[in-house]
């Protein structure tokens, strides 16, 4: 039998990367209270922070030869 799968909308994940950032509450309580694995939310929790600091991905940036 194939596992499934849950899909959740970007104003979802929203919602539980701001309550452990912006609210301060663990990952593990946001985890219980809306039913999400920690992996998943710390997952979204790291890609809310790349975009809160805007800045360049991993690696060393480009120089002007490149």
């Amino acid at each position: 039998m194939t596992k499934k799968y849950r899909k959740f909308d970007p104003a979802f994940k929203l919602d539980a990367c701001e309550l452990t950032v912006d609210q301060s509450q663990s990952v593990n309580s946001v985890c219980l209270d809306m039913d999400l694995s920690d992996t998943a939310v710390r997952r979204w929790v790291g890609q809310y922070k790349a975009e809160l600091l805007d800045g360049p991905g991993i690696g060393k940036p480009l120089t002007n030869e490149q």
